[in-house]
């Protein structure tokens, strides 16, 4: 049932993914074995009209399926805004409190391909340094992405970024950070 639903909210009008925001050319929503990821941003599609104004013409999935609701009760946070700094969000305390999978990525970006090793990481500041560090301060991270709810990876050198499992791995789609995007900022 869940592949099902998943299916439905991918759902795609003349080539383009109607709930990824800004994000149109892939499917918003992935079933992975955690549960379903949200892929896409919190963009709107505006149309300009022949007056000049523009009309927003498309709701994102966070919007229209409460990707990141509050549904859950507790006094533990599940959706915490990620704290790149020393002492801010911990690797452990990520998905759910199920953490991050122990290991590498392989990072394809402006300057080449590179591994990184992040075994020995247990906070997002360390995941962050040792991305920065390993491409030369060309690729760095930050926590403002889907409203600090999603690791952003920005290539100063302007080209596209490719971010894969290492050796068989899961720690980049634990990070949320598994895929391609164009990242010139």
């Amino acid at each position: 049932m869940l592949e099902r639903a998943v299916e439905l909210v991918n759902g795609s009008f003349r080539g383009r993914y109607i709930y990824g925001g800004l994000q149109t050319s892939q499917p918003p929503f992935e079933l992975t074995a955690d549960g379903v990821l949200y892929r896409g941003d919190l963009g709107h599609i505006e149309l300009r009209m022949s007056d000049g104004n523009t009309n927003q013409v498309s709701v994102n999935g966070a919007e229209a399926f409460g990707a990141f609701g509050a549904q859950v009760a507790g006094s533990v946070n599940l959706d915490p805004v990620l704290n790149m700094t020393a002492g801010g969000t911990m690797l452990r305390d990520l998905n759910g409190g199920r953490g991050v999978s122990p290991g590498g990525l392989h990072l394809v970006y402006s300057g080449g391909p590179v591994d990184i090793d992040l075994t020995s990481a247990e906070s997002l500041e360390d995941v962050a340094t040792a991305i920065t560090t390993a491409t030369g301060g060309i690729v760095t991270v930050d926590g403002l992405g889907l409203n600090g709810h999603a690791l952003t990876l920005n290539d100063s050198g302007g080209g596209p970024l490719r971010v894969m499992e290492f050796n068989g791995g899961s720690t980049a789609r634990d990070l949320g950070i598994l895929g391609s995007s164009w990242a010139a900022r």
